[in-house]
């Protein structure tokens, strides 16, 4: 990270909110670090005397030139559930992933980093992760994008989500006073010619 890197972190702790949803006796700590290269960083801290069992996940939308064109590297031989197939798990056979339809898919046991390559910008996005075993492609295309109330009619042609996670199998249960740091590192390089 370089110097003039702006840094940004959030917080936040128990409330009647999140008691109201079962949750209390926590801490969670969100870091954003912009500059050449974006980190984003989520530690969450156990302070009850019992475990603490989440679900956690970095949305992160990435600009590319056109969904139906980029092709996803990283997650082949990976088994995933299919959301948008009644969550039937399946495992990933095409290499690389391209979209073809709405697409909504943790992969399971996924450490490796993810590139999109994205010709009609020429460039290629790598999202790379540390303490995730799981990472959410989704994309809602055409049908569903004219559902969402903050996308444009064709916003789902502009956007992949690459996120970061821990879900399903993958949830964690932390053990009190204990902390989990959950950290996705995005950078974007010209496309190989």
């Amino acid at each position: 990270m370089a110097g003039d890197d702006l840094r940004l972190t959030l917080t936040l702790g128990p409330s009647e909110t999140s008691r109201a949803l079962g949750f209390d006796n926590f801490h969670v700590a969100y870091e954003i670090v912009l500059g050449a290269e974006l980190r984003l960083q989520l530690t969450i801290t156990n302070l009850a005397e019992t475990p603490l069992h989440f679900e956690e996940a970095l949305h992160t939308y990435l600009s590319v030139g056109d969904a139906q064109q980029i092709s996803i590297i990283g997650l082949s031989d990976t088994e995933y559930i299919d959301k948008t197939d009644g969550f039937t798990r399946k495992r990933q056979k095409e290499t690389p992933l391209t979209l073809t339809g709405e697409t909504d898919r943790p992969y399971l046991n996924s450490l490796n980093p993810v590139i999109v390559d994205d010709p009609v910008l020429q460039r290629r996005i790598t999202v790379d992760k540390s303490n995730s075993k799981t990472t959410v492609v989704w994309n809602p295309w055409s049908e569903e994008a004219a559902k969402l109330a903050d996308m444009t009619p064709n916003g789902w042609l502009e956007m992949i989500c690459i996120e970061t996670a821990n879900v399903a199998d993958n949830a964690i249960t932390l053990p009190p006073q204990q902390s989990h740091t959950m950290e996705a590192h995005i950078f974007v390089e010209a496309m190989p010619s």
